[in-house]
């Protein structure tokens, strides 16, 4: 994104963008406002006689930042740009993954109060309050960014942080502790701690396999069928 307050963020691939290079992609990525400073997109030029050279991409004034506080998944762009329908999202920012509580279950992990004559995870009072309270956060969050009240803090309108869309139709959340907060910026060299993400990592995916090995299956079959007339045609 746009370092600029009100600047769209943008969707960097081999089709639009196919001249910045990787590095300065991933560190304006990490940009994050308040913890390092924006910094320029670099674009690769080749001119005629082969020789190289590099420039900021839109000019010196333009500096970009970490795009995930507008959009952090480009649903809408993808499909655009790739014919994209079905998206498998692994989302580990930690100030979306409490707003997962998924009170009905999901799939790969349902709700145990179910087998207990319940349908809600802790019950339907419990999920009823969470709900509204959630939904009323939001609301209030949308009607201030759209009357411009929220103040801009470091510079950016921390509201879509709650009101954009985080999930796909298969959407990874790792359980996340406490603990786990206070070492969001720190460097971690334990090799037991890394042991335990990596492991919490392939729990989370392997409760989406059967889903995307069904998702697989029809996508395998509309290809062989498609095939199928190509070649009878």
């Amino acid at each position: 994104t746009n370092a600029r307050k009100h600047s769209p963020p943008l969707c960097l691939n081999y089709l639009s963008t196919p001249n910045v290079t990787i590095a300065s992609a991933v560190l304006a990525s990490a940009a994050v406002p308040g913890l390092i400073h924006p910094v320029h997109l670099i674009e690769k030029i080749v001119n005629r006689h082969g020789q190289i050279s590099y420039r900021p991409l839109h000019g010196e004034r333009l500096k970009f930042r970490d795009g995930s506080f507008e959009n952090d998944i480009p649903l809408n762009t993808l499909s655009e740009v790739f014919g994209c329908s079905y998206f498998l999202v692994s989302q580990t920012n930690p100030h979306i993954i409490p707003f997962f509580f998924n009170a009905r279950g999901q799939g790969g992990l349902p709700s145990g109060w179910r087998l207990r004559g319940g349908a809600y995870r802790g019950g339907f009072l419990l999920a009823a309050i969470e709900l509204l309270l959630k939904e009323d956060m939001k609301k209030n969050l949308r009607v201030l960014g759209m009357l411009d009240l929220l103040p801009a803090v470091l510079e950016q309108d921390w509201s879509f942080l709650f009101l954009q869309e985080f999930q796909g139709q298969i959407t990874m959340v790792p359980h996340a502790r406490l603990i786990d907060y206070f070492r969001l910026i720190s460097d971690i060299k334990d090799i037991n701690v890394i042991s335990h993400y990596l492991q919490e990592g392939k729990l989370t995916a392997w409760r989406k396999f059967s889903m995307i090995k069904n998702r697989e299956k029809i996508r395998l079959t509309l290809e062989d069928c498609i095939q199928l007339l190509e070649n009878k045609i």
